[in-house]
């Protein structure tokens, strides 16, 4: 029984390692802990400042992720992405043509907005 507490002790002591170790630039470490409500209520705010409440009363899934610097990615930021379904048509070849609003809030890490973008996406599916 000791060595199984000695095992989870080591386990979680390595973890803890790792999630230091996986932001460390320049000899500066510094831990990107997400506090999920708090971005969604920032890019709820910076939506309807800019394009009006039409996020107020959100409950589909929204997706918040952290984006650390890369060649792609020009500085370490966290996004927010709210997807809104406005429509759905039904076609003459029995699919249908759904469209959806997609908004993205970028952020740093002390929560000040970088970005704050709409977009419009087409898809078709078969009508089961």
């Amino acid at each position: 029984m000791f060595r199984y507490a000695i095992g989870g002790l080591v386990r979680n002591l390595l973890f803890l390692i790792l999630l230091m170790s996986v932001n460390v630039h320049g000899g500066e470490s510094t831990l990107f802990f997400v506090d999920k409500s708090r971005a969604i209520v920032i890019a709820k705010s910076a939506i309807t400042e800019k394009y009006g409440a039409v996020v107020e009363n959100y409950k589909e899934p929204i997706l918040v992720q952290h984006h650390f610097k890369s060649p792609v990615e020009q500085s370490e930021h966290l996004q927010v992405q709210f997807t809104q379904q406005e429509s759905i048509e039904q076609l003459a070849n029995g699919y249908e043509k759904i469209t959806s609003n997609n908004f993205t809030v970028r952020m740093d890490k002390s929560g000040e907005v970088l970005s704050v973008n709409k977009g419009v996406s087409l898809m078709t599916s078969k009508k089961k």
